[in-house]
Protein backbone atom coordinates (compact mmCIF):
# COMPACT_ATOMS: atom_id res chain seq x y z
CA UNK A 1 0.00 0.00 0.00
CA UNK A 2 1.25 3.08 -1.12
CA UNK A 3 0.70 5.56 1.62
CA UNK A 4 1.82 2.94 4.36
CA UNK A 5 5.03 2.92 2.68
CA UNK A 6 4.91 6.61 2.30
CA UNK A 7 4.38 7.37 6.20
CA UNK A 8 7.20 4.45 7.06
CA UNK A 9 9.58 6.24 5.11
CA UNK A 10 8.19 9.90 6.42
CA UNK A 11 9.15 8.34 10.15
CA UNK A 12 12.70 7.24 8.83
CA UNK A 13 13.59 10.72 7.92
CA UNK A 14 12.05 11.92 11.34
CA UNK A 15 14.21 9.48 13.35
CA UNK A 16 17.02 10.58 11.13
CA UNK A 17 16.68 14.68 11.81
CA UNK A 18 15.65 13.64 15.30
CA UNK A 19 12.01 15.26 14.50
CA UNK A 20 13.08 18.12 12.93
CA UNK A 21 10.91 16.42 10.05
CA UNK A 22 7.46 15.94 11.18
CA UNK A 23 4.83 14.69 9.44
CA UNK A 24 2.26 15.30 12.71
CA UNK A 25 2.73 19.08 12.17
CA UNK A 26 -0.72 19.84 10.65
CA UNK A 27 -2.44 20.96 13.87
CA UNK A 28 0.59 23.38 14.13
CA UNK A 29 -0.37 24.70 10.30
CA UNK A 30 -4.16 24.55 11.31
CA UNK A 31 -3.52 26.87 14.33
CA UNK A 32 -1.62 29.88 11.76
CA UNK A 33 -4.10 29.45 9.25
CA UNK A 34 -6.91 29.53 11.41
CA UNK A 35 -5.42 32.85 13.35
CA UNK A 36 -3.81 34.32 10.21
CA UNK A 37 -6.98 34.13 8.26
CA UNK A 38 -8.77 35.79 11.28
CA UNK A 39 -6.39 38.49 11.73
CA UNK A 40 -4.04 38.59 8.61
CA UNK A 41 -2.53 42.29 9.92
CA UNK A 42 -1.49 40.27 13.57
CA UNK A 43 2.29 41.52 14.48
CA UNK A 44 2.65 38.80 16.38
CA UNK A 45 2.27 35.16 16.16
CA UNK A 46 -0.26 32.42 17.73
CA UNK A 47 -0.19 30.90 20.77
CA UNK A 48 1.09 27.45 20.27
CA UNK A 49 1.51 25.69 23.31
CA UNK A 50 -1.25 23.82 23.76
CA UNK A 51 -0.58 22.78 19.80
CA UNK A 52 3.26 21.19 20.60
CA UNK A 53 2.00 18.12 22.18
CA UNK A 54 0.40 16.71 19.40
CA UNK A 55 3.44 17.37 17.56
CA UNK A 56 5.19 13.88 18.09
CA UNK A 57 6.15 11.58 14.91
CA UNK A 58 6.61 8.96 17.32
CA UNK A 59 2.69 9.01 17.94
CA UNK A 60 1.96 7.54 14.69
CA UNK A 61 0.70 3.85 14.85
CA UNK A 62 1.45 2.02 11.24
CA UNK A 63 0.53 -1.27 9.98
CA UNK A 64 -0.53 -2.70 6.47
CA UNK A 65 -4.31 -2.36 7.62
CA UNK A 66 -4.39 0.53 10.49
CA UNK A 67 -2.80 4.23 10.62
CA UNK A 68 -3.74 5.39 14.21
CA UNK A 69 -2.54 8.10 16.34
CA UNK A 70 -1.58 8.30 19.91
CA UNK A 71 -3.39 11.40 20.95
CA UNK A 72 -6.82 12.97 20.20
CA UNK A 73 -6.35 15.77 17.99
CA UNK A 74 -3.24 14.67 16.11
CA UNK A 75 -3.00 15.38 12.52
CA UNK A 76 -0.81 14.56 9.73
CA UNK A 77 0.71 16.48 6.47
CA UNK A 78 2.67 14.82 3.72
CA UNK A 79 3.38 17.94 2.28
CA UNK A 80 6.99 17.94 2.68
CA UNK A 81 7.51 14.54 0.65
CA UNK A 82 4.10 13.59 -1.10
CA UNK A 83 5.07 15.92 -4.26
CA UNK A 84 8.64 14.02 -4.38
CA UNK A 85 7.18 10.66 -3.69
CA UNK A 86 4.80 11.04 -6.49
CA UNK A 87 7.69 12.14 -8.97
CA UNK A 88 9.18 8.93 -7.90
CA UNK A 89 6.50 6.76 -8.34
CA UNK A 90 5.92 8.30 -12.56
CA UNK A 91 9.86 8.14 -13.27
CA UNK A 92 9.44 4.38 -12.44
CA UNK A 93 6.28 3.81 -14.38
CA UNK A 94 8.21 5.68 -17.64
CA UNK A 95 11.20 4.20 -16.78
CA UNK A 96 8.95 0.58 -17.58
CA UNK A 97 7.57 1.68 -20.66
CA UNK A 98 10.74 2.65 -21.95
CA UNK A 99 11.03 6.11 -21.64
CA UNK A 100 14.88 6.89 -20.54
CA UNK A 101 14.79 11.07 -21.09
CA UNK A 102 12.87 13.07 -20.01
CA UNK A 103 12.97 15.93 -17.30
CA UNK A 104 10.04 15.36 -14.82
CA UNK A 105 8.22 18.71 -13.03
CA UNK A 106 5.76 17.75 -10.32
CA UNK A 107 6.40 20.31 -7.50
CA UNK A 108 9.55 18.57 -7.88
CA UNK A 109 11.91 17.59 -10.51
CA UNK A 110 13.69 14.77 -11.64
CA UNK A 111 15.96 14.02 -14.77
CA UNK A 112 16.54 10.92 -16.26
CA UNK A 113 19.01 10.32 -18.76
CA UNK A 114 20.47 13.71 -21.31
CA UNK A 115 18.66 16.04 -23.08
CA UNK A 116 18.23 14.80 -26.97
CA UNK A 117 21.87 17.24 -27.48
CA UNK A 118 23.65 15.29 -24.95
CA UNK A 119 23.63 18.10 -22.62
CA UNK A 120 22.37 17.88 -18.56
CA UNK A 121 18.97 19.00 -17.88
CA UNK A 122 19.46 22.67 -16.30
CA UNK A 123 17.54 23.20 -13.52
CA UNK A 124 16.19 26.65 -13.04
CA UNK A 125 15.54 27.45 -8.66
CA UNK A 126 13.63 30.50 -8.12
CA UNK A 127 14.56 33.61 -6.50
CA UNK A 128 13.23 33.91 -2.91
CA UNK A 129 12.53 37.81 -2.78
CA UNK A 130 11.22 37.55 -6.47
CA UNK A 131 9.82 33.69 -7.24
CA UNK A 132 9.26 34.66 -11.12
CA UNK A 133 12.97 35.15 -11.61
CA UNK A 134 15.64 32.21 -11.62
CA UNK A 135 18.24 32.34 -8.48
CA UNK A 136 20.14 30.19 -10.91
CA UNK A 137 20.67 26.61 -12.36
CA UNK A 138 21.27 23.26 -11.70
CA UNK A 139 22.78 20.76 -13.76
CA UNK A 140 21.54 17.46 -13.31
CA UNK A 141 21.54 13.76 -14.87
CA UNK A 142 19.78 11.04 -13.35
CA UNK A 143 19.23 13.40 -10.38
CA UNK A 144 16.23 15.10 -7.87
CA UNK A 145 16.24 18.61 -7.38
CA UNK A 146 13.63 19.64 -4.29
CA UNK A 147 13.59 23.02 -3.14
CA UNK A 148 12.03 24.44 -0.20
CA UNK A 149 11.41 28.55 0.71
CA UNK A 150 9.07 30.27 3.06
CA UNK A 151 7.65 32.43 0.24
CA UNK A 152 5.45 29.20 -1.00
CA UNK A 153 2.86 30.15 1.25
CA UNK A 154 2.63 32.92 3.93
CA UNK A 155 -0.18 33.41 6.33
CA UNK A 156 0.12 37.38 6.99
CA UNK A 157 -0.83 39.96 5.02
CA UNK A 158 2.77 41.81 5.49
CA UNK A 159 4.37 38.16 3.90
CA UNK A 160 6.27 38.04 7.43
CA UNK A 161 5.17 34.67 8.51
CA UNK A 162 5.56 31.75 6.42
CA UNK A 163 4.25 28.11 6.12
CA UNK A 164 7.21 26.11 7.13
CA UNK A 165 7.04 25.91 10.47
CA UNK A 166 9.55 24.53 13.64
CA UNK A 167 7.97 21.20 14.63
CA UNK A 168 10.26 21.71 17.97
CA UNK A 169 9.73 25.38 18.53
CA UNK A 170 6.28 26.18 16.64
CA UNK A 171 7.91 28.92 15.08
CA UNK A 172 7.74 30.56 11.53
CA UNK A 173 11.58 30.66 9.30
CA UNK A 174 11.99 33.71 7.37
CA UNK A 175 10.22 33.52 3.53
CA UNK A 176 13.43 34.81 2.16
CA UNK A 177 14.81 31.93 3.15
CA UNK A 178 15.07 28.67 0.80
CA UNK A 179 16.98 25.84 0.49
CA UNK A 180 17.60 23.20 -3.02
CA UNK A 181 18.78 19.71 -2.37
CA UNK A 182 19.76 17.58 -5.02
CA UNK A 183 18.92 13.41 -4.55
CA UNK A 184 19.37 10.05 -6.18
CA UNK A 185 15.28 10.33 -5.60
CA UNK A 186 12.56 13.47 -5.12
CA UNK A 187 11.10 12.15 -2.27
CA UNK A 188 14.91 12.36 -0.68
CA UNK A 189 15.19 15.82 -1.91
CA UNK A 190 11.85 16.88 -1.05
CA UNK A 191 11.95 15.78 2.70
CA UNK A 192 15.79 16.99 3.24
CA UNK A 193 14.68 20.18 1.85
CA UNK A 194 11.95 21.09 4.14
CA UNK A 195 14.02 19.64 6.84
CA UNK A 196 17.44 21.96 6.01
CA UNK A 197 15.29 24.64 5.38
CA UNK A 198 14.55 24.76 9.50
CA UNK A 199 18.65 24.59 10.48
CA UNK A 200 21.33 26.98 10.62
CA UNK A 201 23.98 26.84 7.66
CA UNK A 202 26.45 25.10 9.95
CA UNK A 203 24.20 22.71 11.02
CA UNK A 204 23.20 21.73 7.19
CA UNK A 205 26.52 21.04 6.29
CA UNK A 206 27.50 19.23 9.41
CA UNK A 207 24.59 16.76 8.44
CA UNK A 208 25.02 16.96 4.84
CA UNK A 209 28.32 15.35 4.47
CA UNK A 210 27.83 12.24 6.18
CA UNK A 211 25.36 11.91 3.12
CA UNK A 212 27.28 12.02 0.27
CA UNK A 213 24.58 11.23 -2.05
CA UNK A 214 23.30 15.08 -1.18
CA UNK A 215 24.05 18.19 -2.54
CA UNK A 216 22.82 21.27 -0.62
CA UNK A 217 22.26 25.13 -1.98
CA UNK A 218 21.00 28.15 -0.14
CA UNK A 219 19.34 31.02 -2.63
CA UNK A 220 21.38 34.10 -1.26
CA UNK A 221 20.09 37.57 -1.84
CA UNK A 222 23.66 38.59 -2.84
CA UNK A 223 25.72 35.85 -4.53
CA UNK A 224 22.07 34.15 -6.18
CA UNK A 225 22.60 30.26 -5.86
CA UNK A 226 25.04 29.27 -3.43
CA UNK A 227 26.90 25.57 -3.42
CA UNK A 228 26.37 24.72 0.40
CA UNK A 229 28.19 21.28 0.11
Amino acid sequence: MELVELLQRAKSISRATNGLFDITVQPLWQRYHRYYSAHPDAETPPPVDDILPLINWRAVRIDPAHIGFDKPGMAITLNGIAQGYITDRVADLLKRNGVDRVLLDLGETRAMGLREDGRAWAVGVADPQAPARISGHIECVDRAVATSGGYGLMFDAARRISHLLNPHTGASIPAARSITVVADQAATADAWSTTFSLMKNKDIIKQAVQMDHLAVYQSDPTQGLKHLV
